[in-house]
């Protein structure tokens, strides 16, 4: 997994409706486990261009 600062750079990424209240939490992925993480694991999944 890669870790990086992110300044001056426009992220994006899609959430459910059901975590729209903690979109920057991650706690979804980390409930469930996703591609990047496994279960217990909060993590984000984001695109650097809004087509992806």
């Amino acid at each position: 997994m890669i870790l990086a600062a992110l300044t001056k750079v426009t992220v994006y990424r899609m959430h459910v409706l059901k975590w729209a209240v903690a979109p920057r939490s991650g706690a979804g992925a980390g409930k469930h486990g996703w591609r990047a993480n496994r279960p217990g694991l909060n993590a984000l999944c984001l695109a650097l261009d809004v087509n992806t």
